[in-house]
């Protein structure tokens, strides 16, 4: 994704965000993925890599469904392993 980021193809990367926002939408679809530690480490690894501005909206987005187990972590706050 930081390709398609650094060669301008943000509405490439907000369609992603579109389409994972639809695919999480139904309760028993973020309820499956949060149990999957694996699928839940890829999409906030997702997140990390959106910028500033989609963060802000996918965060807002979970936090209007209630949807809190999935962090939005900012570049400035990515944790190293």
């Amino acid at each position: 994704m930081c390709q398609w980021i650094s060669q301008g193809h943000l509405d490439v990367v907000a369609a992603s965000l579109e389409v994972l926002k639809r695919h999480l939408q139904p309760q028993r679809a973020y309820d499956a993925l949060v149990r999957d530690a694996s699928h839940k480490a890829h999409v906030e690894a997702f997140f990390v890599d959106l910028p500033a501005d989609l963060q802000r909206q996918v965060r807002a987005w979970l936090d209007e469904r209630g949807f809190t187990a999935l962090e939005v972590v900012t570049r400035a706050r990515r944790r190293r392993p």
